[in-house]
């Protein structure tokens, strides 16, 4: 259309000027017949309406308008209908026009916000990135236009999105004076939803009392277990470390001592005792919460965690015969109790910890350990402990294979008993 009128209007000016010439021509001629003078009359009435038309050259209106046209603005972030939560927003916008950027206008809410400068009058295309903190929780419409070095206004650009968070109370106190009158800004409520329900998990984090561990029957023993809230719920002390299955081992239900919010985490002990007959024992123990719901690990919270050991009789009558300890009037034997080592599945660069207990009607007097490796006889004791009832050792390094782990317990008598056997395979670590 530019081109268009560009064209007419330069076909004006050439008629014109056409029209100059000729009457130029017309009146310096001194012969003048009736017909010539009936011709300047036509010519003056057509000079008459070629001087109403405007000059030569491009429309001042038309300038404006193609400027309109020519600026663009438009909004890179924040997306439409995005969420975002209370707190500053960046803002990234996009302006183009052939004379230049001069000048930007931003708009909240249809309120404007702050005029400024363009970062780069010299460039035809422009953007402009700037933080925006929301002054509360709802719906928000963002606008920019740009000028261009004419003074002419761009169309705007708008985007609309949501700011999440709880809408504050007002307070009665009065506000703090400001230096300068800032723009009031109304944010209209965002949509309130049902808040998710919280979700109860487990995560294992160790335990004692190693899985296959031995005890002799009806030897109390205690089990502890380290877990995790791996959940988005936390754990009151209405909350329940109760047995799921298997066997109890006279365990019984145990509320939480204390509270634990998701990410931190619990030491539950219980008291067990081993049962009156041997063989392998096992049982499941999970946590319910206040309603009684069973929840334990895993993605869906529903396997339990549990307490495996193994109960055998103490060998009375070992193979090879120990030196005893000067006499007495003690004619009873000591019981070897539990007899125990962590961790529970070793590896050639771990040092490993032996635990055995004992007990006797006067006292114990001594408790020898033997870790010695299978088909290797049954060697020196590799530690000993006098006049006590626990006797605790760490040792190795140890190289790769099965051992035999097992001890003897004395009383000043001189009365002893071996335990029983307990296998132990240290996996090697190849480097």
């Amino acid at each position: 259309m530019r081109i268009f009128l560009n064209r007419a209007l330069t076909t004006r000016c050439a008629i014109r000027v056409w029209i100059r010439l000729n009457l130029r021509s017309c009146f310096s001629s001194h012969l003048e017949t009736k017909l010539e003078i009936t011709m300047k009359k036509q010519w003056l009435i057509l000079i008459v309406l070629v001087w109403l038309v405007p000059a030569c050259g491009p429309a001042q209106a038309n300038q404006a308008s193609d400027d309109l046209v020519a600026q663009q603005a438009w909004f890179d972030a924040p997306l439409p209908g995005s969420i975002w939560p209370q707190a500053p927003v960046q803002l990234i916008s996009h302006y183009s026009d052939p004379d230049g950027i001069a000048t930007i206008e931003l708009s909240v809410n249809g309120t404007i916000l702050e005029t400024f400068p363009s970062p780069d009058t010299s460039s035809q295309l422009v953007v402009d990135t700037r933080n925006w903190t929301p002054p509360q929780p709802g719906n928000y419409t963002l606008q920019v236009r740009s000028q261009n070095k004419n003074g002419n206004w761009g169309s705007p650009a708008s985007v609309s999105f949501t700011v999440e968070g709880e809408i504050p109370v007002a307070d009665d106190a009065p506000p703090t004076p400001t230096s300068a009158a800032q723009p009031e800004i109304t944010a209209t409520p965002a949509p309130t939803s049902e808040p998710e329900a919280c979700t109860n998990r487990i995560q294992f984090a160790g335990e004692t009392v190693p899985d296959n561990s031995v005890f002799a029957p009806e030897t109390p023993f205690t089990k502890t277990w380290t877990l995790i809230n791996a959940g988005s719920c936390t754990w009151t002390r209405d909350y329940v470390l109760a047995f799921f299955d298997g066997a109890s081992m006279a365990g019984s239900n145990l509320t939480l001592h204390k509270e634990v919010q998701p990410g931190d985490n619990i030491v539950l002990s219980m008291n067990l005792t081993a049962p009156a007959n041997e063989g392998a024992y096992q049982g499941w123990w999970m946590l319910q919460d206040e309603a009684g719901e069973f929840f334990g690990l895993g993605d869906e919270a529903n396997a339990p965690f549990w307490v495996l050991i193994q109960v055998q009789a103490p060998e009375q009558s070992p193979d090879n015969p120990l030196p005893l300890p000067s006499g007495g009037s003690d004619t009873q034997l000591p019981v070897i109790n539990s007899l125990t080592f962590s961790p529970g599945n070793p590896t050639s660069d771990d040092l490993i910890t032996f635990n055995v207990t004992a007990s006797d009607n006067v006292g114990v007097a001594r408790i020898d350990i033997y870790f010695n490796l299978q088909g290797g006889g049954r060697g020196q004791p590799i530690h000993s402990c006098t006049n006590s009832t626990t006797c605790t050792f760490t040792g190795g390094l140890y190289a790769g294979g099965q051992y035999s782990y097992f001890a003897y317990a004395f009383d000043a008598a001189g009365n002893y008993i071996q335990s029983f056997t307990q296998t132990v395979q240290i996996n090697t670590i190849v480097k």
